[in-house]
C-alpha cells in the first residue's frame, strides 16, 4: 500500500506531490560537496511534511528542521476517538479502493455477551474485488500475538453473507447520521464491489496498524503471507512540528511496491483460483440463461457499468455518449458467445465484452463480472435474471439410468 497522505492534528492535508510509487517525497537538507554549485530553490507556498525511514522534517521558507518524534499517547491522541476515526475518514490508510463497512462491531451470532464484548472488531472494510479487509488498530507498539487476534476476527468476519453485511452497514451508517435501509446499503456495497458474493467474503485480508511492530509479529506476518493469507503491517507515527502534530502512515510490511513484482507461489495459485471462479460464475450465468431460453434471441441489452470507481465510470459514460451503439448489445442463445455488440457486430462473452469496453474507454485492464453490466428493458441484469430461475434445467439421464420407482 502506498503511504497515505499525512494527517495533521488539528486536521490538515499535506500539499506535497506524490512520487511515481505513491509515496510522499522526502524533503531534507542534504549535504552539498564543497565547491559544488548550489541550486537556488523557490520557497514553498505552504509548509509540507516529508518523511523517510525514521527521518521527518518540516520546511519553512526553504529551511528544513527536524520534527521531534513522539508517541501518540504523548501527543494526547487516543486509539478509538482519534486513530479509529482517522481510518474511517481516510480509508486509504488501509489501501486503495476500500469502503468502510462498519467499526467497533461485536454482534457475532452465537456469541455470549461477555465474549462478544471482548471480541470487538475495530474496522471492517470492503475492497473493490469483493473481499473484506479486517483492520486491527493499536495506538502503541503492537503486542505479541496481535496477528492471532486479527486472524480470529478475520475468521468471524468470513461468515458474513451479502445480506448480513448490508444489514450491518445500514445500521452502522444510520448510527453515524447517514440514514440508510438495508436495500440501499446492499446497492451501495454492490456498486463498490461488482464481484461481491459469498465466495469473495470467505477470503478476508488483514491490516494491522500500530506505532511499531516486534520481530515476532513481522516474522508471523511473513509466514502468513508465504502460505497465502494476505496481511499488511502499517506503521502510524507522530511528530511534533513547530506549530502542530504531524501523523505519518507508512506500510511496514510487505515493503512498499514489493507485492507488485514478487508473489509467492501460493499467492499466485490463489490469484489464479479467483480468476477461475470469476470465469466459472460467468459461464454458469450464461449457461442457465441459454438452457432456459428465458431471454428471447435478439433481445436488446443496455450497458450499465458496476463495481468500478467514479473515474472509470465517467470515462465509459463519455465514451458511450460519443457513439450510442457502444452501449448496446443483442442477446444470442449461445453459451460460448451470447452477446452481439452493436458497435462492431462481433460476438463476445458477457465479461469479455465488458472488459473490452473498459479497456477501450478508460485504458484499464481488469477482471469484470460482465453479467451485472448488461440489463434488459425492465432494469434487471443477467445475473439477477439467472438467479430468479427456480433451478437449472434438468439434464435427461441416459437410457437405462432412470431411478426405480
Amino acid at each position: 500500500m502506498p503511504s497515505a497522505p499525512d494527517t495533521a492534528v488539528p486536521p490538515e492535508t499535506s500539499s506535497a506531490p506524490s512520487t511515481g510509487d505513491g509515496r510522499k517525497p522526502v524533503s531534507t537538507a542534504s549535504p552539498v560537496p564543497r565547491g559544488a554549485p548550489r541550486r537556488r530553490t523557490r520557497p514553498p507556498a505552504a509548509r509540507p511534511t516529508a518523511l523517510a525511514d525514521g527521518l521527518t522534517f518540516t520546511v519553512a521558507e526553504g529551511t528544513a528542521s527536524p520534527a521531534q518524534p513522539l508517541t501518540l499517547a504523548e501527543a494526547g491522541l487516543r486509539e478509538r476517538s482519534h486513530l479509529q476515526e482517522w481510518v474511517v475518514a481516510h480509508p486509504e490508510m488501509l489501501g486503495d479502493g476500500i469502503l468502510i463497512v462498519t467499526s467497533e462491531f461485536d454482534r457475532w451470532a452465537g456469541s455470549a455477551r461477555a465474549a462478544a464484548t471482548a471480541d470487538r472488531l475495530d474496522v471492517l472494510g470492503l475492497a473493490r474485488d469483493g473481499r473484506l479487509l479486517l483492520a486491527e488498530l493499536k495506538r502503541d507498539r503492537a503486542p505479541d500475538l496481535v496477528e492471532m487476534q486479527a486472524i480470529k476476527y478475520a475468521a468471524l468476519a468470513s461468515r458474513f453473507n451479502v445480506d448480513t453485511l448490508a444489514a450491518v452497514h445500514a445500521a452502522w451508517s444510520t448510527k453515524r447520521g447517514v440514514r440508510m435501509d438495508e436495500e440501499q446499503a446492499l446497492r451501495k456495497l454492490q456498486d463498490h464491489a461488482g464481484d461481491l458474493s459469498v465466495e469473495t467474503l470467505r477470503q478476508p485480508r488483514i491490516a494491522i496498524l500500530a506505532a511499531d511492530f516486534p520481530a515476532t509479529v513481522t516474522s508471523a506476518a511473513l509466514w502468513l503471507t508465504e502460505i497465502g493469507l494476505e496481511i499488511k503491517l502499517v506503521k502510524v507515527s507522530a511528530y511534533k512540528g513547530e506549530h502542530d502534530i504531524v501523523i505519518s502512515v507508512t506500510q511496514a510490511f510487505p515493503p512498499p511496491r514489493l507485492e507488485d513484482f514478487a508473489m509467492t507461489p501460493q499467492q499466485t495459485r490463489l490469484r489464479s483460483a479467483e480468476e477461475r471462479q470469476q470465469r466459472q460464475r460467468d459461464i454458469s450465468t450464461t449457461a442457465r440463461l441459454v438452457r432456459s431460453a428465458v431471454i428471447t434471441d435478439g433481445t436488446v441489452l443496455t450497458l450499465r457499468p458496476r463495481g468500478v470507481n467514479e473515474e472509470i465510470r465517467a470515462s465509459i459514460e463519455a465514451w458511450v455518449a460519443a457513439e450510442a451503439v457502444r452501449g448496446t448489445a443483442r442477446w444470442r442463445n449461445d453459451e460460448t458467445a451470447p452477446l452481439e455488440w452493436e458497435s462492431d457486430h462481433e460476438r463476445y462473452s458477457v465479461s469479455g465484452l465488458a472488459q473490452l469496453i473498459v479497456l477501450q474507454a478508460a485504458a484499464v485492464s481488469r477482471s469484470i463480472r460482465g453479467g451485472e453490466w448488461w440489463v434488459t428493458d425492465d432494469g434487471r441484469d443477467l445475473v439477477e435474471i439467472a438467479n430468479d430461475l427456480a433451478s437449472p434445467p434438468a439434464v435427461p439421464s441416459p437410457p437405462g439410468d432412470q431411478p426405480e420407482a
